[in-house]
């Protein structure tokens, strides 16, 4: 064999070789290929899942921030309501005529009298003549009286505004049943 025939016995090896090298890059290549679209694939597909739930999360935080804000507004306008029949029925009360306010007055110093020995009446200036031959003094208020021992130990305290906010107090509950079901 001539030396001719060794180099071209060699170089058809060679390119054989390559030819065998080049295939298994290219399949390697294409492997590769095949793998990363696989996790590009998978990646897209957990982050729509992330993104899908994230959407959800944020919905579901809006929708129950809209029923909070919405039971906020709904408990603002239910107080503002409430709030305006105590006002009325306050301002009935100041502005009662003279003989329903001189009886309602009787009533309750007849109620403290129950309670406690009344020998001091507290009670609004315009009020005062309705207690003709009791020891009253002047005291601002809306309408009602206090009522006060001997000894000034104890007092009874029966104005308007006071009652009314004890009413509120212990009946709140049931006037907001009575009114809003």
């Amino acid at each position: 064999m001539g030396l001719k025939k060794v180099k071209e016995e060699i170089l058809r090896k060679a390119e054989a070789e390559a030819s065998l090298i080049i295939r298994e890059g290219e399949k390697e290549v294409d492997e590769v290929m095949a793998e990363t679209q696989k996790q590009i694939s998978d990646e897209k597909k957990n982050s729509e899942l992330r993104i899908k739930n994230l959407l959800e999360n944020i919905e579901k935080k809006e929708r129950a921030s809209t029923q909070f804000e919405v039971k906020k507004r709904m408990f603002q306008k239910k107080k503002e309501f409430m709030d305006k029949i105590f006002e009325k029925t306050e301002n009935k009360l100041t502005n009662l005529n003279d003989k329903e306010r001189g009886d309602f007055l009787k009533k309750l110093l007849g109620k403290a009298k129950k309670e406690i020995d009344v020998k001091r009446i507290y009670t609004k200036k315009s009020d005062k003549r309705f207690f003709k031959g009791a020891e009253t003094e002047e005291m601002e208020m809306k309408g009602g009286l206090i009522a006060e021992t001997a000894d000034r130990s104890v007092r009874i305290d029966y104005r308007f505004e006071t009652m009314l906010e004890d009413i509120k107090e212990k009946n709140l509950p049931e006037i907001a049943k009575i009114l809003f079901g």
